[in-house]
């Protein structure tokens, strides 16, 4: 426990000794409810849709991999990541 307090000693000094100290605070900032909500009214909110695709592409982009099957071994698409879980 003396390891983490420091951590906790922090926490508590941005958020007080409330009951609940959030860990992880989400932003949504942009497009993100409009993005939620298109998934949820098409139905594709599981390892497919556009949303899936656009990510694969830019990854693919951002490494410089031309298509997914050409990507290196370590290196799962996000569908294949889906469906192990």
């Amino acid at each position: 426990m003396a390891d983490f307090k420091i951590t906790i000693d922090f926490i508590r000094s941005v958020y007080g000794n409330k009951e609940f100290t959030p860990l992880a605070v989400p932003v949504f900032a942009g497009n993100e409810k409009a993005y939620l909500n298109e998934c949820i009214d098409t139905t594709f909110v599981s390892s497919v849709g556009k949303f899936v695709d656009r990510f694969e592409e830019d990854m693919a982009k951002y490494t410089g991999v031309r298509e997914w099957n050409q990507r290196p071994p370590h290196v799962a698409p996000a569908r294949r990541c889906e469906e192990r879980r």
